[in-house]
């Protein structure tokens, strides 16, 4: 059960980092353990953490608030990268995974939003071990799943730093997973033998061994197509002043001040060619190593 949240409002952005400070005093010291990580973790989650300046506007989060909840941010991305960094065991899995909800229990973290995505986080672990350790079958759409629950530690990351601000997550998760699911498969088309050591799965390895070296990249660019006319679909039926504010989530830069005053249809004409021609073209070129491992 989680624990009641400390008093005071942690919606107040001068008070907030004082009182997510305050939730890790109510961690037990087995809790603490349970909660510990390394600073390679914390490098590899700083990477993701980094990014969510980006999402500041999207999420009409005021920039004060999102400094004072960086540290919780990490804290919970590393712990994520506690489960990639390991050997995939169950055991590990579980450890870890018991120090993201006590975490969020410190904190009184228990909107549902945040549990449903600790669910996906835990399912794509499960999922993992069987493709990448027992070779398990999937199929195309199986392998959308997988993206889709890959994706789950950022969208977790959205939704708590939304419930601390006092805002809510639905209409930005909603416009992002696209895009989320397209980084991840972009991640996945650079050689992979790095996923292979640390036992990950990879898109790009996976859609070969489902369809074949030739067929399987030209399929998985046919997916990050569908996913970018996802994106531009979701993208048109935002509200102008969030459409102006997707812009540098998705393309990493400021909008270009020739296009901020732009009607939201032109603006999303715009995006729509940016993302077009920076979808790269089938990876046909073997892997490092076995195909598809």
């Amino acid at each position: 059960m989680a624990r009641t949240r400390p008093a005071g409002s942690l919606r107040d952005p001068d008070d907030l980092g004082i009182r997510l400070r305050a939730g890790y005093r109510g961690l037990s010291e087995a809790e603490l353990r349970t909660t510990a990580v390394t600073y390679l973790h914390q490098l590899t989650a700083g990477k993701v953490v980094g990014g969510l300046h980006r999402l500041g506007p999207l999420l009409d989060c005021p920039p004060r608030a999102l400094h004072a909840a960086l540290p919780l941010l990490q804290h919970l991305e590393a712990l994520v990268h506690r489960v990639d960094l390991g050997a995939g065991t169950g055991e590990e899995d579980r450890i870890a995974f018991d120090g993201i909800e006590h975490l969020l229990d410190a904190h009184g973290l228990d909107h549902p939003g945040i549990r449903r995505q600790v669910a996906l986080l835990k399912a794509y672990g499960r999922q993992r071990r069987r493709v990448v350790h027992e070779l398990a079958e999937v199929d195309e759409e199986a392998l959308r799943v997988l993206t889709h629950q890959r994706c789950s530690d950022v969208r977790l990351l959205v939704q708590v730093l939304c419930d601390v601000v006092g805002r809510d997550a639905a209409v930005a998760l909603h416009a992002l997973d696209p895009l989320l699911a397209l980084r991840e498969i972009r991640d996945d088309l650079r050689p992979h033998a790095a996923d292979r050591a640390f036992g990950h799965v990879n898109v790009l390895a996976e859609y070969r061994r489902l369809f074949g070296e030739v067929d399987g990249p030209h399929r998985l660019h046919r997916e990050q197509l569908r996913l970018v006319e996802e994106l531009l679909a979701r993208w048109s039926r935002l509200p102008r002043k969030r459409a102006r504010a997707l812009w540098p989530a998705v393309f990493d830069a400021p909008i270009p001040r020739r296009l901020r005053r732009l009607p939201r249809v032109l603006l999303v004409r715009q995006a729509r060619a940016r993302l077009l021609a920076s979808v790269p073209e089938p990876v046909l070129a073997a892997p490092v190593g076995a195909p598809g491992r």
